[in-house]
């Protein structure tokens, strides 16, 4: 049984490490502001990323779809929209144990959420249809692409021709393309490193002060850091309980 249980966490380990390494891929970052019962609901922020597809909350309250110029469906999926609020220090119940722990909570008349959806080129409006039978629609296109030429706030280089990969579009672009993106900092985007030869030593220049250059192979984002933590410490939990067993036997 042990054996079974082991060899389980070695593969959870192994999967993590593999989606550390895997690209992220383009998606649609989507900011949506909405009020108490959800009376006012606005696309505040759009953006064309590089990331993650976020996981559908059930049972949620509210479906939202992404559709085409002609209707066609091109994502479906259920989120929930509760009603915001803010979690403050609750008075303590092992003190008082009449306490209205409850009271820590305080509901605020508004919030955001941010939804990361699957990009398509052809989407053109997102639609949010809420159990109660509201519904809200949003056009996209334009504000991803109005193609005049200018690379505007809501535009990218993944989404717009109006923005170039090698020009500023408040978005970096990390992976090895063989373009440095001016959106990143220094030493993210692995195109950007640059490589000088080393000064020959002079008199005047003894081998000591010769500058040092640094080359950073590999960058990695913080998710992957995140991941291969997490797969190390997964991996370390292993060892410890088949040394323990060893012991016991």
């Amino acid at each position: 049984m042990n054996k079974k249980k082991n060899m389980l966490i070695f593969l959870i380990a192994v999967f993590l490490i593999s989606q550390a390494y895997s690209e992220d891929i383009k998606v649609i970052s989507a900011s949506i502001y909405y009020d108490a019962n959800c009376v006012t609901v606005k696309l505040v922020e759009l953006k064309a990323i590089y990331g993650y597809v976020s996981a559908e909350e059930f049972p949620g309250n509210a479906t939202l779809f992404l559709l085409a110029d002609n209707g066609q469906e091109l994502y479906k999926g259920r989120f929930g929209f509760i009603e915001p609020m803010l979690v403050v220090s609750p008075p303590r119940a092992d003190v008082d144990p009449k306490a209205n722990v409850s009271s820590g909570v305080i509901y605020a008349n508004d919030t955001i959420k941010q939804i990361f959806l699957p990009y398509f080129e052809q989407a053109s409006k997102i639609k949010i249809v809420f159990d109660s039978n509201k519904e809200f629609v949003f056009d996209i296109k334009e504000r991803l692409c109005n193609k005049n030429s200018i690379c505007e706030k809501e535009e990218s280089a993944i989404s717009c021709s109006d923005c170039k990969p090698n020009e500023k579009d408040d978005f970096c672009v990390f992976y090895s393309d063989g373009i440095c993106d001016p959106d990143c900092l220094i030493g993210v985007d692995s195109d950007c490193l640059k490589t000088t030869p080393k000064k020959t030593p002079t008199i005047q220049e003894t081998p000591a002060q010769s500058p040092k250059v640094r080359t950073d192979e590999h960058s990695y984002s913080s998710i992957t850091i995140i991941y291969v933590f997490i797969a190390a410490l997964v991996l370390i939990v292993v060892a410890v309980l088949y040394i323990k067993r060893k012991k016991g036997d």
